[in-house]
């Protein structure tokens, strides 16, 4: 058969076993075997894993014409298999063709019923203008004192109007007639529909019919075979349906019980579970096993000493199941006797019952062994009113279990694979949202199915210079480790385009440029937006993903409309992009297609959902995340889901200082007085002497180097953010000095003094960037961003209280409540990490002191009635 050799041609392209094909398609390798053999027609979803493992194999795309001729052949072999099953195949294309062309219909159909009504309405006006016209004509003519009007002559500009509407007229007719012609083949398109679709439904049911009578013809003929034949037919119907190594396993147990044993169970070594190489070292009496399946006949006898799913175990060699283990061998137990039973019951978990459960009962212990290394062993029980299992029971039911140890093998490989992308993708999403001034960012992965593999959904919130943010989101097109892998190379250079300060659009391009190199399988959706809280501005790109969702600080939402684009990898398509204006407190939502994807594919639905899901202006991202999860997600999803939520804050003009300086050396001292001046507007005192030197080696590096003007900027909010831009591209570096050499120190005393540091290129130019944090002050739950704010507001709580000679205890417990500005019993709720003000009675003079301590703070005295100090590791807890 044609389709038969060509599948046979791409197998031996590939060069594999056919179990590691099995494994890379997620298929039985029963099932792959019958396709190459030419017993099963093979489906197309097969065809396109084996084309697709081809490309990945060769490293040379597979070409269109290659995949029309196998959809070719397989409907030939269709054809000449099964003529019905060929017939219904060619009326489902045949319906989809139709389908296709009553949308086209139908979207024609409302693009000319909206092109009439735009024509009437024009032509409407234009007589309601010609008719205001000729009334304007006659009024003046009759106000003017003329004794009769000129039935030959009309007002000026008529002729041209009253051309206009003729045009209108004969255009609104041509249209019409379009229209009528759009709706009758959109009539003659439904009814095209209507009669495959009656066809195919008929098709169908006499396709169900032969099937039917097929089975039936094919249990007649199973009551004339013997048991091995039909134990080995029922073996291959139902073992090995899926690649979850549990389900195989129950389903091994499932077809030995009832039909051959009243019990069996699948015991597995736990090496070979948890982890993707199978154990070198031979079992011993040590060897762990974890039972993975087990089957009952539920009406004969009691099984309650049985272990459970997942119980762990160790079976010595002592014990029928421990000699096959170690020896790779059948053991065959005819009945047990009671000598037996007592010896396997003190070495097998289960406690003295188990004795008195297993005696006179057959057993037969099968090895589950796979290219000569033990998997683990296949327990099958009679009870004692069964015949016995005999010698010749053994070699037979081997085989079974050699062939269950190849899918059970299949079943874990296809699990690493499973594990492992899991893992890769996991490990490449954030875990905790960044803390980037000016935006709050949330996010939430939920992963799709458990029977559904890994997908490629990812999001990323990255700091740009300038205090911007780039957030991202993006989608691989499929699943499994090629989508991990493929996400990941997005996701890196999407982050290095980032560090050089790209804008979207071009990012967008380069990134679709990347994707060619890498491969014809690297397709993606994403969108890039990069927020600037300065500027309130937004501006987006789109590589053929869904639009945001804007929810303003009124409550109201809306569904950007930006440039879809193609995906990435697609080719030949531009990136545009689109700026818009945001006030603070809003929130933009970004998602992947697995939150608003309906069970028909359609994602519109889920859009209008997203926009009404209820996300109020007070909640915070994490608030916010919750809420659209709670309306949209549910848990027959199975696809991934990602979802990014950034509250765009902006930050106060107040607590932003930028300067333009010129590229000379006198410009040093006016930066370091300029930032002496804001610092101490700021209350930042203490930042001042390391942020002065610091700023001046910065600036004197750029003012070397600028060709134009440097630029200073500053940002106050938690932390103290300082940037020194200039138009020279070339990054500098850290570089090793000596003790006595004049220049190189400057990077290095940002490296020593600074919390964080970094240096990144501009659209023109580059900055150099440092960070500094000041102490924390607390009063209670209350954070103050100075210390001067905190003494102010603690002086100002102290005064409300007399403090005199003679104790108040009820005085000095609410003050204690005011501190902790939380319930009085509920002291330790503040929780480590969290600065807090604690009652002290020191004696000061005929005073009772109040000290305060605070974690972050040094000994410092607010007045003479209250110190700040730094509580020790007891006091801390």
């Amino acid at each position: 058969m044609a389709f038969t050799d060509f599948l046979n041609q791409l197998f031996d392209v590939l060069g594999i076993t056919l179990i590691r094909l099995a494994a890379r398609v997620r298929r039985d390798k029963g099932s792959v075997s019958r396709y190459l053999s030419g017993r099963r027609i093979a489906p197309s979803a097969f065809i396109d894993q084996l084309l697709n493992e081809v490309a990945d194999t060769t490293g040379n795309p597979v070409t269109e014409n290659v995949r029309d001729q196998a959809y070719q052949l397989r409907l030939k072999a269709i054809k000449v298999r099964n003529p019905s099953k060929y017939e219904i195949e060619q009326l489902r294309e045949s319906l989809g063709a139709a389908e296709r062309d009553l949308k086209r219909a139908d979207v024609r159909e409302r693009v000319l019923l909206e092109a009439v009504k735009a024509a009437e309405v024009q032509t409407r006006q234009a007589e309601q203008r010609y008719r205001q016209l000729e009334s304007d004509w006659a009024t003046t003519r009759y106000t003017s004192g003329s004794a009769a009007l000129d039935i030959y002559s009309g007002p000026e500009g008529g002729d041209e109007l009253r051309d206009e509407i003729r045009g209108l007229k004969a255009e609104l007719e041509a249209l019409r007639a379009e229209l009528s012609r759009a709706q009758a083949l959109k009539h003659d398109a439904e009814e095209q529909c209507l009669r495959l679709e009656a066809r195919l439904l008929a098709a169908e049911a006499a396709l169900k019919a032969q099937r039917a009578k097929a089975d039936r013809t094919f249990l007649y003929g199973a009551e004339l075979e013997s048991p091995g034949m039909v134990l080995t037919r029922e073996f291959g119907r139902k073992v090995g349906t899926t690649l979850d190594l549990d389900t195989t396993a129950g389903e091994l147990c499932d077809v030995f019980v009832p039909t051959l044993a009243d019990f069996a169970s699948v015991d597995l070594l736990a090496g070979f579970i948890n982890y993707p190489e199978l154990p070198d070292k031979r079992p011993d009496d040590q060897t762990m096993l974890q039972r993975v399946g087990r089957g009952a006949h539920a009406t004969r006898g009691h099984w309650d000493h049985a272990l459970e799913l997942g119980a762990l175990f160790a079976m010595p060699r002592s014990i029928p199941p421990g000699r096959a283990l170690q020896d790779n061998e059948p053991v065959l137990v005819p009945v047990i006797d009671a000598e037996t039973a007592a010896h396997y019951a003190a070495s097998f978990p289960g406690g003295p019952d188990l004795a008195a459960s297993v005696t006179g009962r057959s057993m037969l212990v099968l090895p589950l062994s796979v290219r000569g290394r033990i998997l683990g062993v296949l327990k099958l029980i009679r009870l004692p009113d069964r015949p016995p299992f005999d010698p010749g029971d053994a070699p037979f039911l081997q085989g079974l279990a050699d062939r269950a140890a190849v899918l059970l093998d299949s079943a874990r490989l296809h699990q690493a694979e499973t594990r492992l992308a899991t893992a890769m993708q996991r490990s490449m999403i954030p875990i905790h949202p960044p803390q980037i001034p000016g935006v709050q960012v949330a996010h939430r992965y939920l992963p799709g199915d458990s029977k559904a593999e890994v997908g490629g959904d990812w999001f990323d919130a990255i700091q740009l210079p300038g205090s911007r943010v780039a957030l991202v989101i993006g989608d691989v097109m499929g699943h499994g480790l090629h989508a991990a892998q493929t996400m990941g190379r997005l996701r890196t250079a999407i982050q290095a385009f980032a560090s050089l300060d790209v804008p979207p659009g071009q990012l967008l391009r380069h990134l679709d440029n990347l994707a060619h190199k890498l491969g014809d399988d690297h397709l993606a959706t994403c969108l890039y937006a990069i927020y600037d809280p300065i500027n309130r501005t937004c501006e987006l790109a789109s590589a053929g993903h869904l639009p945001p969702v804007l929810v303003h600080p009124d409550g109201r939402s809306e569904l950007l409309e930006i440039p879809s684009g193609a995906p990435i990898g697609v080719g030949g398509v531009p990136f545009a992009a689109k700026k818009i204006d945001v006030s603070d407190g809003s929130t933009l939502v970004l998602c992947t297609d697995g939150l608003v994807r309906g069970d028909d594919g359609d994602i519109g639905e889920g859009l209008a959902a997203l926009c009404g899901a209820g996300i109020e202006a007070s909640q915070t991202p994490d608030q916010a995340c919750d809420t659209v999860l709670a309306r949209l997600h549910t848990a027959a999803s199975t696809d991934d889901v990602a979802l990014l939520v950034a509250r765009l804050d902006g930050i106060p003009p107040s607590d932003i200082a930028i300067w333009k300086l010129d590229a000379t050396n006198s410009e040093v001292r006016r930066a370091r007085a300029l930032v002496r001046e804001q610092l101490f507007t700021w209350d930042l005192a203490e930042l001042t002497e390391t942020t002065e030197l610091l700023v001046s080696e910065l600036v004197t590096n750029a003012v070397r180097v600028a060709r134009g003007h440097v630029q200073l900027q500053l940002i106050w909010l938690d932390k103290l953010f300082v940037e020194v831009s200039d138009d020279n591209h070339n990054l500098p570096s850290l570089e090793p000095v000596e003790l006595l050499d004049e220049y190189g120190r400057g990077l290095q005393l940002v490296s020593q003094l600074a919390n964080r540091w970094g240096t990144a290129r501009k659209a023109v130019g580059k900055v150099v960037w440092f960070e500094l944090v000041p102490r924390s002050f607390w009063i209670g739950a209350r954070r103050f961003r100075s210390r001067g704010a905190a003494e102010e507001a603690m002086r100002a709580l102290l005064a409300r209280y007399s403090f005199n000679a003679v104790v108040d205890r009820e005085e000095d417990d609410r003050l204690l409540r005011d501190l902790l500005d939380l319930h009085p019993d509920a002291e330790e709720k503040v929780g480590a990490g969290v600065d807090f003000f604690r009652i002290v009675r020191t004696p000061r003079g005929n005073h009772k002191g109040l000290s305060a301590v605070q974690v972050d703070g040094t000994a410092t005295d607010f007045s003479y009635k209250a110190s700040l100090r730094t509580p020790s590791p007891r006091q801390r807890q």
